[in-house]
């Protein structure tokens, strides 16, 4: 009574003045726990959306690891230029949930700017890097896969000449032997050395059918040997 004459407020406005700041105080308790249980749905959701950002690019950085070697052979080169483009169009399709994340991720930094929002900045900035990397590691995979497939041509056009010339000049050794034969013993005397030589240019031409068919592979003298 004494400190509300002091005062200069009567017993019922000091009571007043208690209810006021009571109902003021629990309200913005009540707001409160209505934004921290916000904050626990959006956090909720976004640790969710990071997780599906972080399995799928993991999953795509996987696919992208198993075509780190350029193949040698025509149809690995293809199959590799396959999927790269199959890398290429899913990270397109994709930029739309990363996007997605990124807009939650500005939404939450934005709407809890007293809370600490570190770990969303950090974590979307490491998705973006990834995200980044694994875009520019495709294309760059894609124009090796390019020249590699222009190098094999080039070798698969090279060999098929080389076969035809080796088959050309095998029949031209093979008719001058049988020449040699009509004409007589004096002459067919050297049809040895001509046989030999024909011997070698068949196992010539297998051996670069070979490479043709199978490029990636390496075949030793031994293996030349066996065919011979």
């Amino acid at each position: 009574m004494v400190t509300a004459a002091k005062n200069g407020k009567t017993p019922a406005e000091t009571l007043s003045k208690l209810r006021e700041h009571w109902v003021e105080t629990n309200q913005a308790v009540v707001n409160r726990k209505t934004q921290l249980e916000q904050c626990l749905s959006d956090s909720i959701r976004w640790e969710c959306q990071l997780k599906e950002v972080d399995s799928w690019l993991g999953h795509m950085e996987s696919r992208l690891n198993q075509l780190s070697n350029i193949p040698h052979s025509s149809d690995l080169v293809d199959s590799q230029v396959r999927e790269q483009k199959n890398l290429h169009v899913e990270l397109h399709q994709y930029k739309k949930q990363l996007e997605g994340f990124q807009q939650l991720t500005q939404h939450l930094i934005a709407a809890y700017q007293q809370d600490d929002t570190s770990r969303l900045k950090r974590a979307t900035e490491q998705v973006n890097q990834r995200y980044n990397h694994l875009k520019t590691s495709v294309v760059a995979h894609g124009r090796a896969l390019h020249a590699a497939q222009a190098s094999v041509s080039t070798i698969d056009r090279q060999l098929d000449a080389q076969i035809a010339w080796i088959a050309d000049l095998e029949r031209v050794m093979e008719s001058i032997e049988n020449e040699s034969h009509r004409l007589g013993p004096n002459v067919s005397r050297d049809s040895s050395a001509l046989r030999n030589i024909i011997q070698k240019l068949k196992v010539e031409k297998v051996f670069l059918s070979l490479l043709l068919l199978f490029p990636h592979r390496r075949y030793t003298g031994a293996l030349v040997a066996s065919m011979a």
